[in-house]
């Protein structure tokens, strides 16, 4: 069985400051290539987290593995 091959990103996060009783606010983008794709918006932290962790996980499974 092979290894299989490594992706990698560029993660764009931009973060809007608190204000008063709202928590910062995260967007994350991931860049394949030329590609930006936006994976949440305006979110709090643990809302942001779950969408990269949930991004990187579905793209570690459509990795498809060939034997040689």
């Amino acid at each position: 069985m092979s290894t299989p091959p490594c992706s990698e990103f560029l993660v764009h996060v931009h973060m809007t400051p608190a204000r008063g009783e709202r928590p910062d606010l995260f967007t994350i983008g991931l860049q394949d290539g030329l590609l930006l794709r936006a994976i949440c918006h305006v979110q709090p932290i643990d809302g942001a987290m779950a969408a990269l962790r949930h991004t990187l996980e579905e793209a570690g499974r459509s990795v498809t593995v060939h034997s040689t």
